[in-house]
C-alpha cells in the first residue's frame, strides 16, 4: 500500500529546495567553478531523497528499475562535496580529468546493477520483495557499509582541504572571520551523520526490527539542506570577489602557517627564493619602519597584498621575511599590533569611557569573537580579565 508519512513530506519539501536551490545558483550567482559544482551536489542531495522517498513509499515494487538506479546516489555526494571545497578555497585553481576519478565507486555500483537492471519489471519486483522477506541480505549490508565507508572517507578528505586553506589564508589576510570554511566542515560532517543514520536505519527497517521508520535521518538531512542553502549564499560571496581569488592565486604554492616549532623548516622551503640575508633584514627595517609610522594595521581588511603595496616590495618576499626573520604568519604578526594596540588604550585613563569593543574595533579587529580568541593568544588573559588586572 502506498502511503506518505509525515517525514517524506518534510523530505518531499527539502527535495524541492534542493532544486529550487541549485537552479538559483545557476541563473544568478557568479558560475565559478565552486558553483556550478556546488549546483550538481544540490542535484544529488535531491537524488538522494527522492530515493529515500520512493523506497518508504514501496515504489520500489513499481518501479524498481528506476529506485535501484537511484541506490547509488550516495556515491555522488562525498566527491561533489570534496571537488566544491576544493574548487572555493583555490586547493585546485581549476578542473581536471583526474577529479573524474572520485565517480569511479558511483560508475562501478551502477554497472554492478546491470544485471538486475536487465529483467522485467515483474521479475525485478518480485526477487526485491523476496529479499526483504528473508530480512537483511549479505548483499545490502556491504553495500551500506561501502556507502559509510565512502561517506566517512570523503567527509576527512574535506576536513583536511579546510585545515590547509585555515593555515594558507593566515598568510595572506589579517581577519579571516568571514573567509572561514568550518560552516561548511559542520554541515559536511552533519549531512554525513544523517546519510549513515539513513543507512542504519534502512538495515533495520529491511531487517523488520523498525518498520517503515527514517524519523533521524529524514529530520537531519532536510535541517542540513537549509543551513546550507543560506549559508552557501551568504557566506561564499566573498569568494567571488576577484580581489579576493587574486590574493590566494598569487599564493606560494605550500606556504605553511608558521608556528615557532616549525621555523627551521620554513627557513628551508624559502632556500631558492632568491632573496638575500641582508636585503631580508633590510625588508624588516622597512617593516617596522611602516607599521610604527603608518600603522596599517587598524584597517580590519588589511591584505598582505596590501601591505607590500605600501612597503613597495613584492608580496612573496613580504610572506618570506614575516615568516622566516618575525617567524609569525602574516595573521599574527598584524594582530600583535592590534592587541598592543588595544593594552596601550586600556592604560589610557582618557579612554576609560570607551566599551572594549570600541576600543576592539578602534584597534583593527572587525569582530568580538576574534579579538577575544586573538588577545587572549597573545596574552594569556582575556581582555576584561586584563583590564581588571590594569585596575588591580
Amino acid at each position: 500500500m502506498l502511503q506518505l508519512y509525515p517525514v517524506d513530506l518534510v523530505l518531499l519539501i527539502s527535495l524541492f529546495q534542493c532544486i529550487f536551490i541549485s537552479v538559483i545558483i545557476v541563473q544568478k550567482y557568479h558560475l565559478s567553478l565552486a558553483n556550478k559544482t556546488l549546483s550538481l551536489l544540490f542535484l544529488s542531495y535531491s537524488l538522494v531523497m527522492l530515493e529515500m522517498i520512493l523506497w518508504d513509499m514501496n515504489y520500489h515494487l513499481l518501479y524498481p528499475h528506476f529506485v535501484l538506479m537511484l541506490t547509488g546516489a550516495p556515491f555522488l555526494i562525498g566527491p561533489f562535496q570534496y571537488l566544491y571545497t576544493s574548487y572555493l578555497s583555490h586547493y585546485y585553481k581549476k578542473f581536471k580529468k583526474q577529479h573524474l576519478l572520485h565517480f569511479i565507486p558511483f560508475v562501478v555500483f551502477e554497472l554492478s546493477m546491470l544485471p538486475l537492471l536487465l529483467q522485467s519489471n515483474e521479475s525485478l519486483a518480485a526477487r526485491i520483495k523476496y529479499t526483504e522477506s528473508g530480512g537483511v541480505s549479505v548483499v545490502s549490508l556491504i553495500l551500506n557499509w561501502l556507502i559509510m565507508f565512502h561517506i566517512v572517507i570523503y567527509t576527512i578528505f574535506v576536513v583536511l582541504v579546510i585545515r590547509k586553506y585555515s593555515k594558507k589564508i593566515k598568510n595572506i589576510f589579517s581577519s579571516v572571520e568571514t573567509i572561514k570554511l568550518g560552516w561548511l566542515r559542520n554541515i559536511t560532517i552533519l549531512f554525513s551523520l544523517g546519510i549513515v543514520m539513513y543507512i542504519i536505519e534502512n538495515a533495520l527497517n529491511t531487517s523488520g526490527i523498525i518498520s517503515n521508520q527514517f524519523i533521524i535521518s529524514s529530520l537531519i538531512t532536510p535541517i542540513v539542506i537549509y543551513l546550507t542553502s543560506y549559508l552557501v549564499i551568504t557566506k561564499s560571496e566573498i569568494f567571488a570577489s576577484p580581489e579576493f581569488n587574486r590574493l590566494i592565486e598569487e599564493m606560494p604554492v605550500g606556504e605553511p602557517e608558521v608556528q615557532a616549532e616549525e621555523v627551521q623548516n620554513v627557513s628551508k622551503k624559502y632556500i631558492k627564493s632568491g632573496l638575500s640575508e641582508e636585503k631580508a633584514k633590510e625588508y624588516v627595517v622597512r617593516l617596522i619602519e611602516i607599521m610604527e609610522k603608518n600603522k596599517p594595521y587598524l584597517n580590519s581588511e588589511l591584505t598582505l597584498g596590501g601591505l607590500a603595496e605600501l612597503i613597495s616590495i613584492p608580496p612573496h618576499n613580504l610572506s618570506e621575511v614575516i615568516n622566516t626573520q618575525l617567524n609569525q604568519s602574516f595573521f599574527d604578526f598584524i594582530n600583535g599590533y592590534r592587541v598592543n594596540k588595544v593594552k596601550f588604550d586600556l592604560a589610557d585613563p582618557s579612554k576609560n569611557n570607551l566599551t572594549l569593543l570600541a576600543i576592539a574595533m578602534d584597534a583593527g579587529f572587525n569582530s568580538k569573537s576574534s579579538f577575544n580568541t586573538i588577545f587572549k593568544k597573545h596574552t594569556g588573559l582575556t581582555p576584561s580579565g586584563y583590564k581588571k588586572s590594569l585596575a588591580d
